[in-house]
């Protein structure tokens, strides 16, 4: 059995994610997702997706960072330059 209110809630939650990626008016209302091994609410799909992105966020975050620390470090003083012996 299924509990009413969690239900509307679930739906609540779905309508706003779909409004926030602006296609609440091409996908019609769902409750509940069904996969091969068990149920699953809309809002524990929804918490994982948004724990997943949140997850990439994070990293690409960390990225950008690490990618721009590179880029404005000052060249050192020490002008060393490699030079192979030829035979």
């Amino acid at each position: 059995m299924y509990n009413l209110e969690e239900i509307i809630t679930d739906h609540e939650l779905v309508s706003d994610e779909l409004s926030k990626l602006n296609l609440s008016e091409s996908l019609e209302p769902f409750i509940v997702v069904v996969d091969q091994e068990n149920k699953r609410s809309v809002k524990e799909i929804l918490q994982e997706a948004h724990a997943e992105v949140a997850e990439i966020q994070t990293s690409r975050k960390r990225h950008h960072v690490d990618f721009d620390d590179t880029l404005s470090q000052k060249p050192s003083e020490d002008r060393h330059e490699f030079k192979p012996e030829g035979p």
